[in-house]
């Protein structure tokens, strides 16, 4: 352990979780500065001391509305720029993760105001455009515009309702500019999508441009109801040629377009590369509500007491002591986990992709890298998000009635997560991308990609002996290629009955290429968590490893039939060993189950659980927020007063 780390990781209060704490095989501040690292902790330190002192932070349970979250929203947004904790978002690109992970944690809404102008805006301008755009970079950095991001279909003209761009965040209140997907005519040619950026409001009355329609989406659900979702149409608006992010095409002053892609599909490939910046921190989002999930209801297991083998109150057991409760909640500590020693790896390797694009590369591997980042964010963004939001819907079950309450915040959380199943595109809408990318890559007999992923289409899997995910790798391998075969043998069918291209991808997503793009995704997540495991400290090794085996298993058991079906194995014995063994790895993490959620957990006062304290005192804390409404009396009583004297004279 590195000096210091006592205090940079306090000790948590005596209480209940103590003796689990006591119990555990691991030192969890170590684990916590080997997994976070010391400058992260110490940052992370800084902003939660800062947020923690500064009173609009402040916060209880209650509901605002819609006009007063946006209040809020935009009160702790200037507050996070005032405590100036980045300077410069890109050459900071790990504080700037960290800062963005505490204000997740927080509030989702205030990090996406944040997020959408410093990482989404920015990224578009610095990825896409040149020099001509440095003054805009300088402005984005020093707030002294709002950005935002908007796909439509016309520059820049609306043709019709269906073609208004919507759920641009920060663009219904706020923005001043805003980064725009469009259609590029050139004298009568189209040139297909290409990037503009647009002032879209004058900055000093905050009225939109001639040509430009803005308007807000209404109320939403959760904490998105204090981001400012728009919708914007144009109507014969006029741009100069400068709007274009022209990195790699261009209009001449004489009006001919220029590109130095050797064709649309190419130049197409590196801007889906670029844009996946929103898609892969969205990737993280489903980490962290597996975090917050798995926090809540294993410290409020713990606390709770109910049934034993004798009558009487001094019988009851922790509730976290029960089988059922361990296989309906270590599975969700498992991803947690993993998915974010996943998401770590991605972004190390996005930002390796996004120097290189800023650099100005345009070599053949670049392209197959971003294709490869398209394809992999497409997968594994919707695996995150819906393990995340179902991890919240188990963690709210798993803690019974007062699981419901306001106070526990898992309800609010469910809310806030929802609408990631959506963000970037619906989510098995988007696993076709993946699927019709490892269609492409499997029919070109290359199977070896910039990032390793695909490198497994040169093996055959099988049954194996060897450890747990060893043997599971070896079964995804085996299904990732089945599912190819069955999709390709699907294609052929519909297309032999005369099938267009359009209705033969359409018709061939269930039961195949859907469940392909999933094995592919979830394969790719376990072997990069496995790496990490495999990288670690001998001191952590066992208890990682003990995590992701539990997820391995949990998730190839979710396959059994297809394995079955397909001929991978027969008989009982690989469906018993898998939920035999995923029984035993959740029995031997039992005693490790709290220090783990220790590691992962963030202060009490951004956690703003009742349920989740780290004093492990839920019901104290509970008692609390209900003598907070102790004899109040309706704001009604009086119409009810009468209605029951009216009763009375009948």
């Amino acid at each position: 352990m590195v000096a210091g780390t006592n205090e940079l990781i306090p000790d948590l209060p005596d209480g209940p979780l103590t003796p689990y704490r006591k119990a555990a095989s691991f030192d969890w501040k170590a684990l916590k500065m080997a997994l976070e690292g010391e400058d992260s902790i110490k940052f992370k330190n800084e902003v939660y001391s800062v947020l923690a002192r500064d009173p609009v932070f402040a916060r209880d349970f209650g509901r605002p509305s819609t006009q007063e979250y946006r209040e809020i929203n935009h009160r702790r947004w200037k507050a996070i720029l005032q405590h100036k904790f980045i300077d410069d978002f890109f050459a900071e690109i790990e504080r700037t993760q960290d800062l963005l992970e505490i204000l997740e944690t927080y509030d989702q809404g205030l990090s996406g105001r944040y997020a959408l102008h410093a990482n989404v805006f920015f990224s578009a301008i610095l990825t896409m455009g040149t020099d001509k755009h440095a003054k805009l970079l300088e402005q984005t950095r020093n707030n002294q515009i709002v950005g935002c991001f908007c796909l439509t279909e016309l520059v820049f003209n609306t043709p019709n309702d269906g073609a208004v761009k919507c759920w641009a965040g920060n663009l219904a209140q706020s923005a001043t500019h805003a980064a725009v997907f469009a259609r590029l005519i050139v004298g009568g040619k189209d040139h297909g999508p290409h990037a503009f950026v647009l002032q879209v409001r004058d900055p000093n009355t905050y009225r939109t441009l001639p040509g430009i329609t803005i308007g807000d989406m209404g109320t939403k659900a959760g904490v998105w109801d204090g981001v400012e979702n728009g919708w914007m149409s144009f109507s014969n608006h006029r741009a100069s040629l400068d709007t274009l992010l022209n990195r790699g095409c261009d209009i001449t002053p004489t009006g001919e377009y220029k590109s130095a892609y050797s064709s649309s599909r190419e130049r197409q490939s590196v801007s889906l590369g670029s844009l996946s910046a929103g898609r892969i921190g969205i990737v993280g989002k489903g980490a962290l509500a597996c975090r917050l999930a798995s926090t809540i209801a294993i410290r409020y297991s713990c606390a709770r007491h109910q049934f034993g083998e004798k009558p009487g109150q001094e019988n009851e057991r922790a509730v976290i002591s029960y089988p059922l409760q361990r296989h309906r909640l270590f599975p969700i500590l498992a991803q947690a986990f993993v998915l974010r020693l996943y998401h770590m790896k991605l972004l190390d390797h996005f930002r390796e992709y996004m120097m290189r694009m800023v650099g100005g590369e345009k070599s053949p591997e670049l392209a197959e890298l971003s294709k490869e980042v398209h394809g992999l964010s497409s997968s594994t963004k919707p695996l995150s998000t819906w393990m995340g939001v179902a991890a919240l819907a188990e963690a709210r079950t798993c803690c019974g009635g007062h699981g419901y309450l306001q106070s526990s915040r898992l309800n609010a959380l469910r809310d806030d997560f929802d609408p990631s199943q959506t963000f970037e595109g619906e989510n098995n809408v988007l696993l076709q991308q993946t699927s019709n990318w490892l269609l492409v890559k499997k029919a070109s007999g290359h199977f070896s990609s910039p990032m390793g992923t695909t490198d497994f289409l040169g093996e055959s899997g099988g049954l194996i002996e060897g450890d747990i995910v060893k043997k599971v790798l070896s079964a995804y391998t085996w299904l990732v290629h089945y599912l190819i075969a069955k999709t390709e043998a699907k294609h052929k069918e519909l297309k032999a009955q005369g099938k267009s291209q359009f209705d033969v991808r359409n018709e061939s997503q269930v039961y195949t290429a859907h469940t392909l793009s999933v094995a592919y995704g979830e394969r790719a997540i376990l072997s990069w968590a496995q790496l990490y495991v495999d990288d670690a400290e001998k001191q952590f090794q066992p208890v990682l490893q003990r995590l992701v085996n539990i997820f391995a298993l949990d998730r190839i058991e979710k396959h059994l039939a297809t394995l079955y079906i397909g001929g991978f194995c027969s008989g009982s014995s690989l469906g018993e060993w898998v939920r035999e063994s995923l029984i035993a790895e959740e029995q031997k993490l039992a005693p490790d189950a709290v220090a783990l959620v220790d590691v992962i957990a963030p202060p009490d006062f951004v956690l703003n659980s009742a349920l989740g304290s780290s004093d492990g005192r839920a019901y104290d804390h509970l008692m609390a927020e209900f003598r907070r409404h102790t004899d109040q009396r309706a704001p009604f009583w009086g119409d009810l007063v009468g209605f029951l004297h009216e009763k009375s004279k009948l």
